[in-house]
C-alpha cells in the first residue's frame, strides 16, 4: 500500500475495522493474482509439455513481472553457481516459473528449499514468499503494519525496548537535532528509514576530516534516514563473529494462549562485514527455542552451510546463546503491547544492559528457518491461527 494513503487513513480513520479488513482483503486478493489454479497446479506437476504451456501462458499475461522475474532468476542462479554446478537451460527456467505461479516460490527459495528434488507434497510443507505474504495480511492489521514498514515508527513505539539514542533525519531543519546526536555519537549507524534484508545500511564517523555540515548533507542525499547510536555486543555473542553484530531473529505469535515464541535463528556475518543478514551474504543457524542452544550447521542463502563459522573457526552446534529464558520473556512481552499484529519477528542483541530491539518486522520472512532447518514450518505455524 503507498505510504501517503497508509498514513491518511491511520490519521483520519484510524477505528473502522470494516474499512481495515476490505483493505486488507484486496491487499490478499492482489498477492494471489499470480497464483494457478488447483487444476493447473495438478496438470504442470504431471506433464512437462504442460507445465511448459501454463508457464508460456503466464508469461505473456505478465510480461513486465516476467522481466523482473528473469532477472531474479539470473542473480539466484549466479548466487548459487557458488555451491553447485547449474545450467540454466529452457527447461529449468520454465520449472522456476512454474514453482512461482503454482505455490508462490522466488527463485532463492526454489534453490534454497531444493525444490527440483521435493514431490509436491514435499514442497507443500514449505511456506513460499507468497504464503507468508498472504499469512502476514490475515493476522496482522495492514495500517499498523505501518509500524514496522517506518524503522522510526517503530522506534517510536518500541523505543524503551532499543536502550540507544535514535533520531530521523529528513529535511534541512533537522541538523541542530543532528549536531546534537553527533556530538554525544561522533561513529554511529545509519538507515533508511524503509529497508530490508540489511540493504543501506552503514557505519558513519564525524570527525575533522568529515565535519558534521558535510556528514548530514550527505545523508540527507539519501533521503529520509535513521540514525542509531552503535550497539555494544557482549562477548559471547562477539565469538561469533566481532565484524558483525550479531542478532537472534525470534518471532512471536500472539494467539488465543497468549504470545508464543516460534522458530528461531542466530544470524552472524562475515569477518569484515558490519551486518549479519543472510540477504547480505551472511550466515543463518538454527536455534532451539526451549532451550536457546545452536542446533544446526550453519546456512547461507547460497545453498552453502557450515559446521563452524568460515572465517573465525566458531562452531555452531551446541553453543549456548546467553540469557535465553530472559530473551523470550522479553520479546512475548513486547509482542503483547502490539495486539493488532498477531505476528512479529524481532531481531535482537545482547549486551551489557541485556536484550535489546535491533528492529522489528510485520512481515518477516520464513526462508532462513526452513533453509537452517531443511525442512518445512507450515502446518507448526499456519495452524496457530487455524488457518
Amino acid at each position: 500500500m503507498n505510504p501517503a494513503i497508509r498514513d491518511f487513513i491511520r490519521h483520519h480513520c484510524p477505528n473502522i475495522p470494516a474499512l481495515r479488513n476490505k483493505m486488507a482483503k484486496i491487499k490478499v486478493k492482489n498477492l494471489l493474482k499470480y497464483s494457478l489454479s488447483e487444476a493447473e497446479i495438478a496438470a504442470g506437476e504431471a506433464s512437462a509439455a504442460k507445465k511448459k504451456q501454463i508457464v508460456s501462458a503466464c508469461n505473456a499475461k505478465w510480461p513486465k513481472h516476467t522481466a523482473e522475474m528473469e532477472k531474479q532468476i539470473e542473480k539466484a542462479v549466479s548466487n548459487c553457481r557458488k555451491t553447485m554446478e547449474i545450467d540454466l537451460t529452457d527447461e529449468l527456467r520454465t520449472d522456476i516459473f512454474f514453482h512461482f505461479y503454482a505455490y508462490g516460490f522466488p527463485p532463492d527459495e526454489y534453490f534454497s528449499f531444493r525444490l527440483a528434488e521435493k514431490s509436491r507434497s514435499e514442497k507443500e510443507e514449505y511456506i513460499s514468499d507468497l504464503e507468508r505474504a498472504v499469512f502476514c495480511h490475515k493476522v496482522n492489521d495492514i495500517i499498523d503494519l505501518d509500524i514496522f514498514y517506518d524503522k522510526y515508527r517503530t522506534y517510536e513505539v518500541f523505543g524503551k525496548y532499543f536502550k540507544r539514542d535514535v533520531i530521523c533525519i529528513e529535511k534541512e531543519k533537522d541538523f541542530p537535532a543532528f549536531a546534537a546526536f553527533v556530538k554525544k555519537h561522533p561513529k554511529f549507524v545509519k538507515k533508511p528509514y524503509r529497508l530490508s534484508r540489511g540493504q543501506g545500511i552503514g557505519l558513519v564517523t564525524v570527525d575533522e576530516n568529515h565535519p558534521a555540515e558535510q556528514v548530514f548533507r550527505e545523508l540527507l542525499k539519501g533521503g529520509k534516514t535513521v540514525l542509531e547510536q552503535l550497539v555494544v555486543q557482549t562477548e559471547e555473542m562477539a565469538k561469533l563473529n566481532a565484524s558483525s553484530v550479531n542478532t537472534i531473529r525470534i518471532p512471536t505469535f500472539l494467539t488465543d494462549q497468549g504470545a508464543i515464541v516460534g522458530p528461531c535463528r542466530c544470524r552472524c556475518g562475515h569477518a569484515g562485514s558490519f551486518v549479519d543478514n543472510a540477504g547480505a551474504g551472511g550466515i543463518l543457524v538454527g536455534v532451539d527455542n526451549k532451550t536457546g542452544k545452536l542446533f544446526t550447521d550453519g546456512w547461507d542463502e547460497y545453498c552453502r552451510s557450515y559446521s563452524e563459522h568460515p572465517d573465525t573457526g566458531f562452531k555452531f552446534m551446541g553453543y549456548q546463546i546467553p540469557e535465553w529464558d530472559k530473551l523470550t520473556a522479553l520479546v512475548k512481552k513486547m509482542a503483547a503491547e502490539l495486539p493488532s499484529c498477531k505476528y512479529i519477528s524481532w531481531d535482537m542483541a545482547h549486551t551489557a544492559d541485556g536484550w535489546v530491539v535491533i528492529e522489528a518486522n510485520g512481515t518477516g520472512q520464513f526462508i532462513g528457518s526452513q533453509i537452517v532447518e531443511q525442512r518445512g514450518i507450515k502446518k507448526e505455524v499456519f495452524r496457530l491461527f487455524h488457518l
